[in-house]
């Protein structure tokens, strides 16, 4: 693709491991180097906001990049007990949590 969304996009990864694969097996963490294209404007911006919040830009994206993943991971997991779940003991638990969190709500604002 060329033109504007190539000029205005984040759409180019370059990921390079700093260490050759067979030296992994060692039990540390290895770092791998990324590199992102994007706008000046938007990388400026971006490290405007990292400095507000007190970190490095690259800290900053490591986090989203951990968000992301946790995400990921949560709706594999819960596309897997969804496929070997019953469906009449779902809802049933989701009535019986519905009850729990409406008596509690009944309880609160009654004392």
């Amino acid at each position: 693709m060329s033109g504007i969304f190539e000029e205005e996009s984040s759409a180019s990864l370059n990921c390079e491991l700093n260490h050759p694969r067979s030296s992994c097996n060692d039990g540390e963490e290895h770092m791998a180097t990324m590199t992102i294209r994007m706008p000046d404007n938007k990388h400026e911006r971006l490290r405007l906001l990292a400095e507000r919040q007190g970190i490095s830009l690259n800290k900053l994206v490591e986090e989203w990049a951990s968000m992301a993943l946790a995400q990921f991971d949560a709706e594999i997991r819960f596309e897997a007990r969804a496929a070997r779940g019953h469906p009449k003991r779902g809802i049933a638990l989701l009535e019986k949590l519905d009850a729990a969190f409406a008596k509690k709500g009944a309880r609160h604002k009654g004392g």
